[in-house]
């Protein structure tokens, strides 16, 4: 059920791009005009349905639709949802991922010290995917004390430290 706060137009949007991107018969062209008028009608309060369509298309391994949504997610919020696109990154959907790479690695470039704040506890996180991911951008936001943490990563890959 969506917020009534939320612009029955710009919600609209939001769900028609959901439903759009779980359609396999999806005109490529109908789907850039649809994420431009959401992108020009986002409303701040849209981002938990939006991260909630997102957590559903993980769920349902519909790697296009992660990857799309994890962009517009970017775009409209930028840096600060890193932590949730990051999770997204980190399961295994059996694609490539190239198209959600670049997300991550755009948002972590813009604020590497938002990326950072995210990644270095998770290189002692309980679930395997998220060290194994923090550890791979770790190396695109370095600082020369990270090393240690790395050497300290694969030490200990169970992440008990």
């Amino acid at each position: 059920m969506t917020d009534p706060r939320l612009s029955g137009t710009a919600a609209a949007l939001l769900d028609a791009l959901a439903r759009e991107l779980s359609d396999l018969e999806l005109e490529f062209d109908d789907l850039v005009d649809l994420v431009e008028r959401l992108e020009t009608a986002w409303e701040p309060a849209l981002r938990p349905l939006l991260e909630q369509h997102l957590a559903a298309a993980v769920d349902a391994g519909n790697w296009y639709a992660r990857d799309e949504l994890a962009a517009v997610l970017a775009h409209v919020t930028g840096p600060d949802c890193l932590p949730l696109v990051l999770r997204a990154w980190s399961r295994d959907l059996g694609d490539d991922k190239d198209s959600l790479t670049t997300t991550v690695l755009e948002l972590a470039c813009e604020e590497p010290d938002i990326a950072r704040s995210t990644i270095i506890p998770w290189l002692g996180h309980d679930d395997a995917a998220l060290r194994e991911t923090a550890a791979w951008l770790l190396g695109f936001v370095p600082l020369p004390d990270d090393t240690l943490l790395l050497a300290h990563t694969v030490e200990d890959p169970e992440g008990s430290a």
